[in-house]
């Protein structure tokens, strides 16, 4: 999918696509709202990243840290064991579960407030274009 923002309407559209789950892929992310090019590109390509983002760093993150912080925890409290390696792995597994569901909403909440800012920016210049249209100067 290719996500075009050139008004305040296609920003509304792609702020109902953005959802903790079941985000839509986008190959491609086009600004046409009067940004200059230094900023307009930045914010594709967060943009970009942020609708893509599927939470896998931080699930892996929560699959290998609590794995060994948790086989080193019990080895040095309890004679090891191989069932450790089972609870560990238990353990694991739930952690990097939490980890992608609190990755997924980090970049939900953070391409929810680069869009607001976009469209509070789009309707602050549509309002200065219409006050300024009826002057004499």
């Amino acid at each position: 999918m290719k996500l075009l923002l050139k008004k305040t309407q296609d920003i509304q559209n792609a702020k109902r696509l953005n959802k903790l789950f079941n985000r839509p892929y986008v190959e491609e992310v086009t600004i046409e709202l009067g940004l200059n090019p230094i900023q307009k590109r930045a914010i594709e390509d967060k943009v970009l990243d942020l609708f893509n983002e599927c939470g896998c760093k931080w699930g892996s993150i929560g699959l290998i840290l609590p794995f060994f912080s948790s086989v080193t925890i019990l080895s040095i409290l309890y004679p090891f064991q191989w069932k450790f390696l089972l609870w560990a792995l238990g353990i694991s597994i739930l952690a990097s579960a939490l980890a992608k569901i609190a990755g997924l909403l980090l970049s939900h909440i953070k391409l929810g407030n680069i869009l607001d800012q976009l469209e509070r920016t789009e309707a602050f210049k549509s309002t200065l274009k219409t006050e300024n249209h009826g002057s004499t100067m």
